[in-house]
């Protein structure tokens, strides 16, 4: 009866985030704590996630700030008991509440002629709502948040009854609104108490307390009603007001069926319904003295005066929560425009003109929002996360799947053939490729010229997912594609519009294949110091490429042998003999003559670099230049060119310059890492089918068990196969995240935080996957070592993705010099006293049978951990600028730690943030198995800050081996997530049961004694 938004803070927080775990987890991980400018409390920012449930979707971050205090405050409020202990005692509390008023309100009734008929009808009324839901729940399976969906559109439907049945006969209104409150109050009462898990805890307090009043208020409207006359004006007035809350109600369905809109609307909808509202309900009370010209009975009184005393208290927290939401708004734009200065002379600080989709620093404690905030509206999310069935990722695309059915995708003989055959068969492969259209190297965000329409929505996400499936089938022909594409990227980022337009189909199509020509012998990952010069010759109005050194030439150079046509190189321009920065030359590998027939490019000289240790699919070589001549259109002109007077042009500084020239890194690195990940998960798909069918032992020494029902090989394989699974998940959210903001046009603001993230991706993603590759080889025995087996050679493969694309332990300390600028931002007394430590922070056994609250828990203590770790660091690399490089190298075996230790809190916020809604189990068990894991490895560095007992970790040992006896269970789902085309391995001996038979046809080819061996 009484209004059902005593505020719009309250609403935004009933409809944003219907678990409390949800709420406090990416509350209190994703940021910290945060100094109040008026009273010195604490409180953390509420974030939002990409993939969370339709409902959460279109409010903004500061929306759901302003419940992050009080949630906080709820967390913390009783340190001396868990949150379950505080879940029961407040359920009972709710019960108790829910039991007196309805008692109340139904003693109430009976003093009404029609007791009997309002009963009845409630009951009618309170099994639709519950089959409603039923039918809702049938028809709509992957409606997330279902019973807080239903809330408001129960709502909404029980506000449009009011005004439907009093618009047809007011006599049938005033015999049915009494039974549909009732119904529809009730069902929403044993909800909360029945599926508390299903609503954060603001959400129960609220509608608690909410619920109580309003039958309370409702009951004394019950026991007044039968000593005066309910006149027309009165259920006039009783019909406006229950029907007010069909604003909100709509928004907030409409938010659930369409969770695209933007913020910016969302706002500006929740201002106007403010406004709707009070309209609404005042012209309940005006018209009632209108009509009466202010004689009301005593039943008018209690109706109007409860109704307007509650309105005003409702009006109030409104206007309260639209102040802070707009006045929020006004300081952040103020303190962009403060700091505008300051960002201009920080040439691209990360912490400048920040775009929604990425908003960094925006706290002194905000770390990587891309992880908490949504991509913008023109990337749309590419994985359903919550309808895969049973995994999280999508299978490869079709036409890449058919390609496994031709003679050349057959990997089992690949192995036998000399480097340079297995080189053409790479090249043929590629061509197939070619041909299936999923490269479109321009698919890369914002790589279009001027005049060219950009590449729809998610087209980088299916170019990632496309090098994930080539990833799965050989690391060499994706070294060949991935090679070509970082070239490619060097021309879409580096080349003007006219050289985008001429050579992007080329590109795109494979006609011409490119390398990339950036390490030399002597310089690897410091690019700085790269040897290699182009002099700019007036005279033939070109350069002159020239390599000065034999460590100059350029070094390990992928394609470079005979696939590629062209080599993109980084080199130092010189004009006029003065060095005018970095820049990109296109270079021609091959000329042809009259007859059509190819030889070197003049003064282009390549040797192979001979056998590798893996991946001999592709040639790397060596290429030298000597006077190479060159004509002035060579040189990728974006962002510097030398004009026809033969002067160098270019806006940029030449630091600037530089940081542009490896820009290329960020979408090179992402996909390195996504490719690792597919291969590594062909080695465990192996391993574990492998353990199904392999016996060996038995309980009594005669009958053999397989391999998987030993608890030690499931945990090797299974323990493996999560972290695989989050960190794909993370590399996901990563690409999303650069889909999203990456400007290679701009200068971007957001480009150091790609470049962290993008070394963070793939330093530990290539980790991860050789880990578990090498895992996989040991789980299989000598059969493992095999060629045929192909898991040894998957591991080989791997083992190039450690230092490819930058050494891992240096793009590891890329990821802490980025964090540790955000430390300088905390609050003067957090850098002082150190981050809040996790309060009576324990785990139990019974914890795995509740993820959210147990990954919660996991998720505080990394962010402790992450935190204490880098104010560590911090204060260590504090000093004089003199020392810098020796503190710096000094402490860098730290700093490549903390940057574990934020990776390791990034892979189970981000899990929390897709999957945490999924109701999958195994979903659920998958990132419990994770998160125990990362905790555990851990635990000597949390037991010596006194967070962690030996009981603890007793109990996180248990949760593993339950959790490991879970999944060893299901492991045909595990390995049905992993998604591995059955195409692949059909002739890979391991992955059958007949594998003994298989492996021996492999050495005797001819009838042999069948006995079992």
């Amino acid at each position: 009866m009484t209004t059902q938004d005593v505020s719009t803070d309250h609403h935004m927080r009933v409809h944003a985030f219907a678990d409390e775990e949800s709420m406090i987890v990416l509350n209190e991980t994703n940021s910290t704590l945060k100094s109040s400018e008026n009273s010195g409390k604490t409180t953390s920012v509420a974030v939002r996630s990409t993939c969370e449930p339709a409902l959460m979707s279109g409010s903004s971050a500061s929306e759901v700030e302003d419940g992050s205090e009080e949630n906080h405050e709820d967390s913390k409020a009783s340190p001396n008991k868990d949150t379950s202990k505080k879940s029961d005692s407040f359920n009972v509390v709710s019960v108790t509440c829910f039991v007196v008023v309805t008692v109340y309100w139904l003693f109430a009734a009976s003093t009404l002629d029609g007791f009997g008929s309002i009963v009845q009808n409630a009951a009618v009324a309170l099994a639709a709502c519950f089959a409603t839901v039923e039918v809702v729940s049938v028809c709509f399976p992957s409606l997330e948040r279902l019973y807080v969906t239903m809330h408001f559109g129960l709502g909404l439907c029980q506000n449009a009854l009011y005004i439907a049945s009093f618009a047809v006969d007011i006599s049938f209104f005033q015999k049915i609104w009494t039974s549909a409150y009732f119904g529809y109050y009730l069902w929403t009462m044993i909800v909360i108490v029945s599926r508390s898990s299903e609503f954060f805890r603001m959400f129960r307090v609220f509608y608690t307390v909410h619920h109580t009043i309003s039958f309370i208020i409702t009951g004394s409207w019950l026991l007044v009603s039968p000593c005066c006359p309910q006149e027309t004006y009165l259920l006039r007035g009783i019909m406006i007001w229950l029907s007010s809350d069909i604003w909100i109600y709509f928004l907030n369905v409409t938010r659930s069926i369409r969770p695209d809109i933007d913020v910016a609307t969302i706002r500006r909808a929740q201002l106007v319904i403010f406004f709707i509202e009070r309209v609404h309900r005042f012209s309940a009370y005006i018209q009632a003295f209108v009509i009466t010209k202010g004689n009301l009975n005593e039943l008018d009184w209690v109706v109007f005066g409860t109704g307007f005393f509650n309105d005003m208290v409702d009006a109030a927290f409104q206007a309260h929560s639209l102040k802070q939401f707009f006045g929020r708004d006004r300081a952040k734009n103020r303190s962009k425009i403060q700091q505008q200065p300051m960002e201009k002379e920080d040439k691209g600080d990360i912490e400048s003109n920040k775009p929604p989709a990425l908003s960094m620093g925006v706290r002194s404690s905000s770390i990587f929002r891309m992880f908490i905030d949504p991509p913008s509206n023109s990337a749309p999310s590419r994985v359903q996360w919550c309808n895969l069935s049973p995994g999280p990722f999508n299978p490869p695309a079709s036409n890449l799947e058919d390609l496994l059915t031709l003679p050349e995708f057959d990997k089992v003989a690949q192995w036998e053939l000399p480097a340079v055959k297995f080189q053409e068969l790479t090249q043929d492969r590629l061509m197939h490729l070619a041909n299936s259209g999923s490269f479109r190297i321009s698919q890369g965000p914002g790589m279009s010229p001027q005049g060219v329409e950009n590449s729809p929505p998610g087209s980088f996400m299916r170019l990632l997912e496309a090098f994930h499936f080539v990833g799965m089938y050989d690391l060499s022909l994706f070294d060949v594609v991935g090679v070509h594409a970082i070239g490619g990227n060097v021309v879409f980022i580096h080349g003007s519009d006219e050289q985008l337009l001429q050579h992007r189909e080329r590109i795109d199509s494979i006609n011409d294949v490119y390398c990339f020509g950036g390490t030399e012998l002597a310089h690897g990952s410091n690019l700085k110091q790269i040897q290699t010069v182009a002099n700019f010759d007036p005279d033939m109005d070109g350069f002159v490429l020239e390599t000065p050194s034999a460590t100059g030439c350029k070094y390990w150079i992928g394609n470079s042998t005979f696939v590629a046509d062209y080599v993109v190189v980084l080199c130092r321009i010189f004009v006029r003999g003065e060095e005018q920065g970095f820049g990109w030359l296109r270079v021609p590998l091959w000329q042809e003559d009259e007859e059509g027939a190819k030889s070197r490019y003049p003064g282009v000289d390549v040797r192979d670099t001979g056998n590798k240790a893996g991946c001999n699919g592709i040639g790397n070589g060596c290429i030298r230049f000597d006077k190479v001549r060159l004509s002035r259109d060579a040189l990728l002109s974006r962002f510097c060119k030398v004009d026809e007077s033969g002067s160098f042009r270019s806006d940029l500084s030449a630091g600037d310059l530089f940081l542009r020239c490896i820009q290329t890194f960020v979408l090179e690195r992402i996909g390195v890492a996504t490719a690792a990940i597919g291969s590594a998960k062909v080695a465990l798909f192996v391993a574990m089918k492998y353990a199904g069918a392999r016996h060996q032992f038995g309980p009594d020494g005669v009958v053999e068990v397989p391999l998987i029902s030993y608890p030690m090989h499931r945990r090797r394989l299974l323990s493996h196969a999560s972290r695989l699974f989050v960190a794909k998940a993370l590399v996901d959210r990563i690409g999303e995240s650069a889909e999203a903001t990456f400007r290679p046009y701009e200068l971007d603001a957001n480009r150091k935080a790609l470049h962290a993230l993008s070394c963070m991706a793939k330093a530990f993603g290539c980790w991860e996957a050789f880990a578990a590759a090498q895992e996989a080889r040991e789980c299989c025995g000598g059969h493992a070592f095999a060629a045929v087996s192909q898991i040894g050679m998957i591991r080989n493969d791997l083992d190039v993705t450690l230092t490819f694309a930058g050494d891992n332990s240096l793009l590891a300390l890329e990821v802490v010099r980025f964090r540790l600028k955000q430390v300088k931002e905390w609050p003067l007394v957090k850098q002082l006293k150190g981050p809040a430590r996790p309060l009576f922070w324990s785990i139990s056994l019974t914890d795995s049978n509740h993820p959210a609250k147990l990954m919660q828990k996991v998720a505080k203590a990394l962010v402790f951990r992450e935190e204490s770790m880098l104010l560590m660091v911090g204060k260590k690399m504090r000093g004089s600028e003199e020392g810098r490089f020796d503190r710096f190298t000094r402490n860098s075996y730290d700093m490549r730690e903390v940057a574990s230790a934020v990776y390791d809190r990034m892979c189970v916020t981000t899990w929390l943030e897709r999957h945490l809604a999924s109701r999958s189990v195994l979903l659920d068990e998958i990132g419990m198995l994770d998160a125990m894991l990362r905790i555990e490895k851990r635990a000597s560095w949390y037991m010596a800050q006194g967070l962690m007992s030996a009981s603890t970790l007793k109990s996180i040992e248990g949760i593993i081996s339950i959790l490991c006896d879970r999944l060893g269970e299901k492991y045909e789902e595990v390995m049905s997530a992993l998604c591995v085309p059955a195409k692949l391995v059909e002739n890979w001996p391991l992955v059958h049961d007949d594998y003994c038979q298989r492996m021996r046809d492999l050495t005797y080819p001819c009838p042999v004694d069948t006995r079992e061996s």
